[in-house]
């Protein structure tokens, strides 16, 4: 059961590549060795029903955490909303169908996630490395190769390939593989620690106290920054001091206390990480808060478009993250329609829509380029908007035909 509960948690943090990672690259292989291991060893092995009941459970209480929330969500958002996050979002970027008007295609780069394997191991990323090379020097003598390390390799190397295959690729697709890095660096542990880890453990500590003191005193070093690509209010906070300052130094001083026990290796490490990422997130979590709301500036941009025109209004190009904002902040479901319709709409031929939604996402380009359209296309901006922090390659702008 807690197996699935984590695993519908995966699902909702990354649809359904988490279960192509988690339940597809995992599950099958430790129960074909479960099975495996009933017929070697019949006198300890639990009933088969209850072998069964016991992997019926754990799928149902996947089925059941993931439902909790996506029932509701279909529920209650529109049917724009709901195709965008679930065949758009999810179906569509699993099978690749959606990454051309999603971005993140990275199709032809095979080594794309090398640098993202690095950093999501990372502060441990010395014992991932030892362990992968190890694993690739026995395999010159495989009678050395245990079943926990073909499982291992083969989990990894699937995954990664899959990945990779995939057009549509971003690092946080890794997040469903960390209990994998888990139990590799565990392994390796056990095999690599030494007197080298302590001084690599001692560098890491002085680089995460570096980080954070520079944290805790950024109004002293914020007017180094550039401060016509920071949002005012952010800008602004970064320039006050705050109390949430004191958790960062905080952190520094429990981490030396945690040097100076005479605990394992590994579990100095895995505090004094702990500490770091939790008082490093504690602090940047306001600052990111006002970076990234994009409430003030959507409003803005809304009270623009009269209600009364609401209904004739469609959206072309609209990310599932501005589909929800809409719906979120202003209880306005957008119509989505393809370029033929948008065409159809500036020409002024459209029976249903008179105005065009423009989401520009990540681009300088020219609009009418950036949808496609005819390049004789006539249109007229009547508002223009930048609800997200990149406030000059993202905007979202209300468009008529003339």
């Amino acid at each position: 059961m807690i197996a699935g509960a984590f695993t519908g948690l995966a699902f909702l943090s990354k649809g359904p590549v988490a279960i192509v990672l988690c339940i597809g690259l995992a599950w099958v292989p430790l129960v074909l060795r479960a099975l495996h291991l009933r017929k070697q060893f019949p006198e300890q092995a639990a009933p088969m029903s209850q072998f069964i009941a016991m992997h019926l459970i754990g799928i149902a209480t996947m089925c059941l955490v993931a439902a909790s929330w996506i029932y509701p969500f279909y529920q209650n958002a529109s049917p724009e909303l709901w195709k965008a996050w679930f065949w758009d979002n999810q179906v569509g970027r699993l099978t690749g169908s959606a990454t051309n008007t999603l971005g993140h295609n990275h199709e032809g780069k095979p080594f794309y996630y090398v640098k993202g394997v690095l950093e999501y191991s990372a502060p441990w990323t010395p014992l991932l490395v030892l362990w992968l090379g190890h694993f690739i020097y026995k395999l010159r003598q495989p009678k050395q190769i245990s079943w926990t390390d073909g499982f291992f390799a083969f989990w990894f190397t699937l995954a990664l390939f899959v990945l990779s295959y995939s057009a549509t690729k971003r690092s946080m697709y890794l997040a469903p593989l960390m209990p994998l890095f888990a139990l590799i660096i565990a392994d390796a542990v056990m095999i690599f620690a030494g007197k080298w880890f302590d001084w690599y453990r001692r560098a890491w500590l002085a680089l995460m106290s570096f980080v954070l003191i520079a944290f805790a005193v950024v109004p002293l070093w914020s007017g180094l920054l550039p401060e016509h690509k920071i949002p005012p209010a952010l800008m602004e906070w970064l320039s006050t001091w705050h109390l949430v300052a004191l958790i960062p130094l905080i952190a520094i001083a429990l981490m030396i206390i945690v040097e100076r026990k005479g605990w394992p290796q590994w579990s100095k490490m895995a505090i004094m990480t702990a500490l770091f990422f939790s008082s490093a997130f504690t602090y940047l979590f306001p600052a990111i808060d006002i970076a990234k709301d994009m409430k003030p500036d959507l409003a803005a941009f809304v009270e623009q478009v009269p209600e009364e025109k609401r209904d004739r209004v469609a959206s072309i190009r609209f990310s599932e993250t501005m589909t929800s904002i809409f719906f979120l902040y202003h209880d306005w479901s957008v119509p989505r329609v393809d370029k033929e319709r948008a065409q159809a709409i500036l020409d002024g031929v459209d029976p249903e829509y008179d105005y065009l939604l423009l989401d520009r996402s990540n681009s300088t380009q020219e609009i009418i380029s950036f949808m496609g359209l005819r390049a004789d296309t006539e249109y007229e901006i009547l508002a223009k908007g930048t609800p997200r922090s990149d406030k000059v390659k993202d905007a979202v702008f209300w468009l008529a035909g003339k």
